[in-house]
């Protein structure tokens, strides 16, 4: 490895790099300098339980506001209390 890769990854794994600015350090794209850090074993999504729930939780709230955003309701007869939804669900 050369000494501007072995910078990086020793950069990005005491978090004084991000991941953008550690691949740009050592001249490489992102996904190639992650392929970099999983045979350094260095951890790449550094997760902890809460911080996976929150951002699960927002997630699910940004998708609800999305779905919601995309509902049509059109009045079927005036007679009738029904209401037809119209747009479709995608993720």
């Amino acid at each position: 490895m050369d000494l501007r890769r072995s910078l990086a990854v020793r950069y990005y794994k005491n978090k004084r790099l991000s991941l953008g600015k550690s691949a740009k350090l050592a001249e490489t794209n992102r996904l190639d300098f992650m392929d970099c850090l999983a045979t350094e074993g260095a951890v790449v999504f550094d997760y902890n339980e809460s911080d996976l729930q929150e951002e699960l939780r927002l997630r699910e709230v940004i998708w609800k506001i999305q779905f919601i955003e995309k509902l049509k309701f059109v009045e079927l007869s005036p007679k009738k209390s029904r209401v037809l939804f119209l747009g479709s669900h995608t993720c």
